[in-house]
């Protein structure tokens, strides 16, 4: 049965309301910008428009009104932030101020520092470009007073494109570990046969002599920097330095090494490490060490600066409380175009006005490193293993006994710390013996003994069946190359 003519033309005119509602919201919608959730500082404004349309001239002409919002809620929260003073210590303030910085800029610049072709369309104008400017400008200034005024490169965009697209070691000493440092590099040229340029950083003439500095250059690719040439008096020293040490060396891609780091593989390896392609970051775990890990004292810090950390870093230690340990420092890999403004946010965290309160928890600047990762909720890959040992098995325990030990992904040999003496704070020069290793891959209950003047740290996993081996095939070959190199190339020069 067919409906009447009256309901059958409200029932048209009801279709036609409804498709002239919804275009019309689409077209609201569109006009508005991005959804709220994209306003997040947490979320980069991300706005390419087609090829086609974000070439056009009268696109792009002055007279063209448009804008974007999340570009003006940026642009608002700086203005809110300029007026507000950051309290000592105050590193969650501190890693929201960095967020936004790193916000504003990738509005208009890309990775290397250039103004994005398209950056005009992306700002919401050529006015809006000139307002991000002016922004980035003044927080620069306030946030990242770094450069001194002899240095050539006085600002960021610029120190991003001094970067010389190669991949280099860097390493830091000073006169107490500079046997070290100077054994390290030779192992890497005479052991590896790596070729990689090496830049050595120092801070100030009473860090590191003119002699050592000499001694090292000799050595092919090798540059040996004054820091304190290139950073203002920022509140820096000791461990604090790592941070400006990556940022202000000449390279694209870094592997950090402590000077009395030593590798048993060659160090380029890292660079093909599932984590490092992925992410471009590539971390190490200390020991897993329980101490006071219960009481909750050290989550609850990193989690006043984080608030809400990442599920993966909810599944590490900290967080667990299996340890009061979580990362290490004693090698580093960055890619700086991916970690850059991570790296601002580590070297403004290591500055004396932030780092008190966070050095006074955990004793240093190793945990700084994937908590900046956190802060700035950028991905990073920590190693999978905890911090173990190497070196020599005790003949009365079985427990290993040496420097601290990592594996590479797949669980082979790849670096440790601590030199080639058994403990380096105690006279000594006789190399130590490198016939086993331990790792911890369950953070469970590891024995650990405190080093002492005659002996290293020494370990018993959970798991020894699974968690010891021995050097043994090409790694016995470098274990004993690491002691011909002290031994004939170190030792004479340091007597």
């Amino acid at each position: 049965m067919s409906l009447p003519r009256p309901i059958t033309f409200l029932t048209k005119r009801l279709v036609v309301l409804v498709l002239i509602s919804f275009i019309l919201a689409t077209i609201i919608i569109t006009l508005m910008g991005p959804e709220p959730s994209r306003l997040l500082l947490d979320k980069p404004p991300s706005a390419k428009p087609e090829t086609v349309f974000a070439n056009d001239p009268s696109y792009l002409s002055p007279s063209k009104n448009f804008s974007n919002p999340a570009v003006d809620r940026l642009l608002d929260l700086f203005e809110f932030s300029d007026e507000v003073p950051l309290k000592e210590s105050d590193i969650y303030g501190l890693s929201k101020r960095c967020r936004l910085f790193r916000d504003l800029s990738n509005v208009i610049y890309d990775a290397r520092g250039n103004l994005h072709p398209d950056a005009v369309f992306r700002a919401g104008g050529k006015e809006k470009v000139k307002k991000v400017e002016e922004a980035l400008g003044k927080m620069e200034a306030f946030l990242f007073p770094f450069f001194q005024k002899d240095n050539p490169i006085q600002s960021l965009n610029s120190l991003l494109k001094s970067y010389n697209n190669e991949r280099g070691i860097v390493l830091s000493t000073g006169n107490f570990h500079y046997r070290y440092a100077l054994h390290l590099i030779q192992t890497i040229r005479l052991v590896f046969n790596s070729h990689l340029p090496i830049e050595i950083f120092y801070y100030g003439d009473k860090d590191l002599s003119a002699d050592k500095i000499k001694e090292l250059e000799k050595v092919s690719r090798v540059r040996v920097i004054d820091l304190s040439k290139l950073v203002n008096s920022v509140g820096i020293g000791g461990w604090s330095m790592k941070s400006f040490m990556i940022l202000f060396s000449s390279f694209s891609e870094v592997i950090f090494m402590d000077a009395d780091a030593l590798f048993l593989q060659d160090p380029e390896v890292v660079f093909r490490q599932k984590g490092y392609i992925e992410t471009g970051t590539l971390l190490f775990r200390d020991r897993t060490m329980k101490m006071d890990a219960e009481s909750g004292k050290h989550a609850n810090y990193v989690r006043s600066i984080i608030r809400e950390p990442s599920e993966y870093a909810l599944q590490g230690r900290i967080f667990r409380k299996l340890s009061v340990h979580e990362g290490e420092s004693g090698v580093l890999v960055f890619d700086k175009a991916r970690t850059f403004h991570v790296l601002l946010l580590l070297c403004k965290m290591n500055t004396d006005y932030f780092k008190k309160e966070f050095y006074d928890v955990f004793y240093g600047d190793k945990e700084t490193f994937w908590v900046a990762f956190e802060a700035m909720r950028v991905p990073y890959f920590l190693n999978k293993a905890a911090g173990g040992a190497v070196g020599y098995r005790n003949p009365e325990n079985g427990h290993i006994c040496g420097g601290l030990y990592h594996p590479d992904e797949n669980m082979k040999p790849l670096w440790f710390n601590g030199g080639i003496v058994p403990n380096k704070h105690y006279d000594g020069d006789a190399p130590m013996q490198l016939t086993h290793w331990a790792t911890d891959t369950t953070w469970g209950n590891v024995i650990w003994d405190w080093e002492t003047s005659t002996s290293p740290f020494c370990m018993m996993p959970v798991d020894p069946e699974k968690e010891i081996g021995t050097i043994d095939g090409p790694f016995a070959a470098t274990a004993s190359g690491l002691v011909k190199v002290w031994n004939e190339n170190v030792k004479p020069r340091i007597a």
